[in-house]
C-alpha cells in the first residue's frame, strides 16, 4: 500500500471508529432521557465571552459579518443556555449533543484547532439528583465504551467560595485568590510567592499616576477626593473623579485588609493539600468547617453525591476527592468533577447555576452539564477492542453487474453496508470481498454461492464478523 493510501486507509478506520464511539454515546445517554439536540456552529461572539475571562477570549475564533462579530463555537454549554431562555417548553430539559467544535489551544491538544465535542446539559433541576445523574451518566459511557483505569475527580467550587467570606474579602480578591490555586500545587511556587503577586498588584495606587494626598483616615484608610489632582485625572481615560477615587479607595483597602489576605491564603495552601477517598476526606472537611452553617450544608448534598453515585453502581475506588478542583472561577458555582481513563484526561464538568442570567436570563437557573474531549477520546479507544459494521465489497466485470447490484441490494436488506468495485478491485475500505465469477454466482473466499443462497451467504458473512 502507497503511502498516501496508508494515510487515507487509517483516516477511514478513524472515522468508523468515530462515528462507532459517537453511536454508542448517543444511545447511552439516551437512556437517561437525553435528547440529541443540534446547536449553531457560528454564532455572536458574545455569546462565548461571558463564561470566561481571557481564556477564552484569547482562543477563540471571530470575525466581522455584516456589523456584527460572529464566532465558531468553543464549546456548546453558552449555547445551550441561550436556546434554553430563547425558547419556551418544559422547565427541565435533558440535551445531549456532538459536533465540532472550535478553540486555539493547540499546547493542549493537538495541532488541529477543530476539536470533536461531546456531552450532555441538564438544565432546570436543582439538587444532588442532577450532580450524581450527570456525572454517573459520563463515567458510564466511558465504560460503555471500554476505557480502561477510569478515575472521577470532584471538588466544589461553591464550598470554597462560602468559606472565603469568612475572611471579609471583596470579590476581586477573592477572585485574585482562587486564580492562584494551582500555584498552591505547584512546587516551585509558594504562599510567600503568591502574596508577592498580591502586593504587586494591589499595592499599585503610587504607580497610577494619581497624585493624591497620603494622610489617611486610621483604621479605614479614608481618601477623599480633594487629594486627587485635577491634572491628571484628565488622563485616565475618561474616568470620572469619582470612579477614580473609587478604584484607589478599593486598592488602599485591600491593603489595609492584608492581614485578612494574609489568613486567607493560609487557608487555601492548606486547603489545596486535602485529596483522597471519599468518607477519610469528607471527614477531614468536616472538621475544618465545622463553625460555617451555609458550608456545613454544601458539605451534606456533596456526601448525598457520592451516596447516589454508588447507588448508581459507580465504585468509590474510582472516586477521589480534590476540593481545590477548578476548572472556572468564572463559570462553574458548586460542584465540579474532571474524567481520567488510560492516562489521559478526556472531560469534566459541573454545576454552573450564574450561567444562564449571563446570557439574558433574568434569574438564576439550575444547571448542570459535562463535556469529553472527543480527539482524546478516540485516541484512547485506538487499541481498544470494538465493533463496527463490515463494509462488502463486490468485484465485477461490467458485463456482470447486474448480479452485483442484486447482490448488494440483499446485503443492505439485511444491514450490511455492500459497495461493487470494478475489476481489477482499487485500494477501497472494504474489510470483505466478493468476486462475482458470472451474472448469478459470487465467491466469498472459497465458497460459491447462487442467488437463491443468499440467506445461506447472509449466515456466513454473519459468522466470520462475529
Amino acid at each position: 500500500m502507497l503511502p498516501n493510501q496508508s494515510i487515507r486507509y487509517q483516516n477511514e478506520l478513524k472515522g468508523r471508529r468515530t462515528n462507532w464511539i459517537l453511536a454508542q454515546l448517543n444511545q447511552h445517554m439516551h437512556l437517561y432521557g437525553y435528547e440529541l439536540i443540534d446547536l449553531p456552529v457560528i454564532d455572536v461572539a458574545d455569546l462565548f465571552l461571558v463564561r470566561a475571562g481571557d481564556q477564552i477570549i484569547n482562543s477563540l475564533f471571530t470575525f466581522d459579518r455584516q456589523g456584527k462579530q460572529l464566532a465558531l463555537r468553543p464549546e456548546f454549554t453558552a449555547s445551550a443556555a441561550d436556546y434554553f431562555i430563547r425558547t419556551e417548553g418544559s422547565p427541565i430539559v435533558r440535551w445531549q449533543f456532538s459536533g465540532p467544535v472550535f478553540e486555539d489551544k493547540s499546547h493542549e491538544f493537538s495541532a488541529h484547532f477543530e476539536q470533536l465535542g461531546i456531552g450532555a446539559e441538564l438544565i432546570g433541576l436543582a439538587g444532588s439528583l442532577a450532580e450524581a445523574e450527570i456525572i454517573a451518566m459520563s463515567a458510564g459511557g466511558l465504560e460503555k465504551l471500554g476505557v480502561q483505569n477510569t478515575l472521577i475527580t470532584i471538588g466544589h467550587i461553591g464550598l470554597i467560595r462560602e468559606i472565603l467570606k469568612q475572611f471579609n474579602l471583596d470579590i476581586r480578591t477573592q477572585r485574585f485568590l482562587l486564580h492562584q490555586i494551582p500555584a498552591f500545587n505547584d512546587p516551585q511556587k509558594s504562599l510567600k510567592w503568591v502574596l508577592e503577586q498580591f502586593d504587586n498588584q494591589f499595592s499599585a495606587a503610587a504607580n497610577n499616576r494619581v497624585r493624591f494626598d497620603e494622610t489617611y483616615t486610621t483604621g479605614n484608610f479614608g481618601l477623599g477626593l480633594g487629594a486627587l489632582n485635577s491634572d491628571s485625572l484628565l488622563t485616565m481615560g475618561g474616568r470620572t473623579q469619582e470612579d477614580i477615587a473609587r478604584r484607589i479607595k478599593l486598592k488602599q483597602q485591600r491593603l489595609a485588609d492584608r492581614n485578612n489576605v494574609v489568613m486567607a491564603a493560609e487557608f487555601l495552601a492548606n486547603w489545596c493539600q486535602i485529596k483522597g477517598e471519599p468518607r477519610s476526606t469528607f471527614a477531614h472537611l468536616s472538621e475544618l468547617i465545622s463553625k460555617n452553617e451555609t458550608a456545613v450544608q454544601l458539605l451534606e448534598e456533596w456526601r448525598n453525591v457520592i451516596t447516589l453515585l454508588e447507588i448508581d453502581g459507580i465504585a468509590l475506588s474510582k472516586v477521589m476527592i480534590k476540593p481545590d478542583l477548578s476548572r472556572s472561577w468564572e463559570y462553574y458555582t458548586g460542584i465540579v468533577f474532571e474524567l481520567h481513563g488510560d492516562g489521559l484526561h478526556l472531560g469534566g464538568g459541573g454545576r454552573y447555576d450564574e450561567l444562564a442570567r449571563l446570557v439574558g436570563s433574568t434569574v438564576d437557573i439550575p444547571s448542570v452539564g459535562f463535556a469529553y474531549y472527543g480527539n482524546r477520546l478516540v485516541e484512547a479507544l485506538e487499541t481498544a477492542p470494538y465493533e463496527f459494521e463490515p463494509i462488502v465489497t463486490i468485484i465485477s466485470d461490467q458485463k456482470y453487474v447486474v448480479g452485483a447490484t442484486k447482490y448488494a441490494n440483499q446485503m443492505r436488506s439485511h444491514g450490511i453496508s455492500a459497495q461493487i468495485a470494478p475489476y481489477p478491485i482499487p485500494n477501497l475500505a472494504g474489510n470483505f470481498e466478493f468476486i462475482m465469477e458470472n451474472e448469478t454466482t459470487v465467491r466469498f473466499r472459497e465458497t460459491k454461492y447462487q442467488f437463491a443462497q443468499i440467506d445461506q451467504l447472509i449466515n456466513d458473512l454473519k459468522h466470520y464478523t462475529k
